[in-house]
């Protein structure tokens, strides 16, 4: 009921210097608004800290943790995947489009540009997931396939977050 009452947020204008909206603004201001603490589960792509740059982006999520902390806090960090995006399969040309931004991007992809690719985005993981156990967050991988009752739940059982 809580979700379903949300109004979303309109895409950032990527090219407005004035935003001031991130995932760690929008930590540190949930953190600062809800000084007695209690439970908070991130349920996200986690895009935003993603960086070209290894390593540096993934900083964002640190950031915004610094609030969140034990014992006032209980943190899960649940970053939402596809297959797709962990082992993909294209290769050749194509355009990308930027579903946020509109921005549309022509690619090769070949075997070496997909072993790239895949080796960055489990760093990338891994970063995060380092991040999250250093700020005292549970990090929890999901795939976006999975069903809910089937895999999620377990999944989350079998990590001790769930009973």
């Amino acid at each position: 009921r809580f979700l379903s009452a949300l109004t979303p947020a309109p895409p950032l204008d990527p090219e407005d210097s004035r935003n001031e909206s991130g995932l760690a603004e929008s930590l540190t201001r949930y953190a600062r608004g809800h000084a007695e603490g209690g439970l908070l589960i991130l349920i996200s792509d986690l895009l935003d800290t993603f960086s070209v740059e290894e390593g540096n982006g993934a900083e964002t999520l640190a950031e915004g943790l610094r609030y969140l902390t034990l014992p006032r806090w209980q943190v899960l960090v649940m970053h939402l995947l596809s297959d797709q995006e962990m082992q993909p399969t294209l290769e050749g040309d194509f355009d990308f489009k930027d579903i946020e931004t509109t921005e549309s991007l022509p690619f090769y992809i070949d075997r070496d540009t997909l072993a790239q690719y895949r080796l960055r985005v489990r760093r990338w993981c891994a970063k995060l997931e380092s991040i999250c156990t250093r700020e005292g967050t549970t990090y929890s991988r999901i795939l976006a396939e999975w069903p809910l009752e089937k895999k999620v739940i377990p999944y989350l059982r079998k990590r001790g977050v769930m009973r």
